[in-house]
């Protein structure tokens, strides 16, 4: 609050009270929170939560529909080339005996639920391993990625960035896909 202080007077360092309540202005303009932790004896603690505008992510690149597309490496289990993909059938493939459901984001990918053998990388998360047929690997990215403007939390886009060519990177947040994860139907992507 304005004018409160616990302090008799001010010095070089500590002020009378001013300032912290614009601090909490700001913070509450941006609906964001600031968190006061006290030990007596020990000392207050202040944290201010904001979000993060960029995030750091290191990344598999992919073509999908010539665009690069970001895969966050620590979800890739495995890629498969073209050659030695199976064929899409039912929105699954069938890989090393195990039936890997094929996910994909229409939006980026026109031929989303195509049969035409397409190479694959295989995504791990708890809930299970499934695929998402792309066109090509293009290698590995370390970038940061910001959010698009009016993004949802429903979107599967953790934003753009930079490809290493220089092109616009999308990076997929599939730490959102995991977690929507449901009888492996994601709502947005889809199965096959």
């Amino acid at each position: 609050r304005p004018g409160f202080s616990t302090r008799d007077q001010a010095t070089e360092l500590s002020g009378r009270g001013v300032g912290m309540d614009v601090v909490a202005a700001v913070v509450g303009r941006h609906r964001r929170r600031i968190d006061i932790e006290t030990r007596r004896g020990a000392g207050t603690r202040f944290t201010l939560r904001f979000p993060v505008l960029f995030r750091y992510e290191e990344y598999v690149v992919v073509d999908i529909d010539h665009r690069p597309v970001g895969l966050p490496v620590r979800y890739v289990a495995e890629i498969i080339e073209r050659d030695d993909a199976p064929v899409v059938e039912d929105g699954l493939v069938v890989f090393r005996g195990e039936a890997l459901p094929v996910i994909g984001f229409r939006d980026l990918d026109p031929r989303f639920g195509g049969s035409d053998r397409r190479a694959l990388v295989v995504l791990g998360f708890e809930q299970g391993r499934m695929a998402i047929a792309v066109d090509g690997l293009e290698g590995f990215a370390g970038t940061l990625i910001q959010p698009l403007p009016g993004q949802s939390d429903a979107d599967y886009m953790a934003g753009v960035g930079q490809a290493p060519d220089g092109r616009q990177l999308w990076g997929i947040d599939l730490e959102k896909v995991s977690r929507d994860i449901a009888a492996y139907r994601v709502e947005g992507w889809g199965t096959a």
